[in-house]
């Protein structure tokens, strides 16, 4: 009746995410964050890796980021089980679909478990301690989803105790994670700061799923050249110290760099650009920065 059109982008951030989990997924399976702690201390030590392939991932919520997130680890050899409330729309990548009742019985059975269901009034709270009972000692939780989806001290208490594998976690019960949390310390776990859906094309892609009809969000975007975001703050240095106003790059005769925020040595203009409102110089020249 007001003449507003509601549109929604519900699943454009399926295949970043379903990159993510399986990126993360990979390094649990590969020993990479172990060839890491190695690295550090310079220790050149062999050990064998695992492989994913013939390996069972339970996907809890088959959906748009569900369903994404298990072609990409069915295209690697796993067999997936899914939990679904419509049994009768499964994606085709799901091997075995399950009722929601049915949830431990794919816990018991899966090496990966991965969360990419709503936070509802039912799954609030649904991975608890009789849910990670039912895993293996060896199962790895990944949660893309939402942290409230999890207990968090039960979670933390079952890596603790050795009775789950470890867990990747792009989302936490309180965010940002309290600096104190046993989340960061515990070498099975795999903390990211809730940015498993992020990507750089997003307008694109949600300008070619619904035509000119942009989200609020996306109006301060034109296709083929970035402009300032309609929110993002006119006042120079807002969105961080040191950095250029848009208009910083302008002149003609400086080089511009791939990337304000980190430019190289080779890409430092002989006289570096001023900017105008602030009277200030950025970047600092290549000899201030030894």
């Amino acid at each position: 009746d007001q003449g507003v059109t509601l549109t929604t982008v519900s699943g454009v951030h399926a295949e970043p995410v379903a990159q993510h989990v399986l990126g993360s997924i990979l390094a649990f399976e590969r020993g990479l964050f172990r060839a890491h702690r190695q690295g550090a201390d310079a220790a050149w030590r062999r050990f064998a890796p695992e492989e994913l392939t013939g390996k069972t991932a339970g996907i809890v919520g088959v959906g748009a980021i569900g369903g994404r997130i298990a072609d990409r680890l069915s295209a690697l050899g796993m067999r997936i089980l899914g939990v679904k409330r419509d049994l009768d729309d499964v994606p085709s990548a799901v091997d075995e679909a399950y009722a929601p009742g049915d949830l431990h019985t794919v816990l018991g059975r899966a090496d990966y478990v991965v969360v990419a269901c709503p936070l509802t009034a039912e799954t609030r709270g649904l991975f608890d301690r009789t849910a990670f009972d039912s895993m293996s000692p060896d199962a790895v939780f990944v949660n893309i989803a939402r942290g409230a989806i999890a207990d968090q001290d039960d979670l933390i208490a079952a890596l603790q105790t050795g009775e789950l594998g470890g867990a990747i976690l792009d989302v936490t019960a309180d965010e940002p994670l309290a600096p104190t949390s046993p989340l960061w310390s515990l070498e099975n776990v795999l903390v990211t700061p809730h940015m498993a859906g992020g990507f750089p094309l997003f307008a694109k892609r949600v300008g070619a799923g619904g035509g000119n009809k942009h989200p609020a969000g996306c109006r301060g975007w034109r296709w083929g050249r970035r402009r300032r975001p309609a929110w993002a703050p006119r006042t120079p240095g807002a969105m961080g110290a040191g950095l250029p106003t848009p208009t910083a790059w302008r002149s003609p005769t400086a080089a511009r760099p791939k990337n304000p925020r980190t430019p190289s040595i080779s890409t430092f203009p002989a006289s570096p650009p001023t900017n105008r409102s602030t009277g200030t110089t950025w970047p600092r020249t290549p000899d201030s920065n030894r």
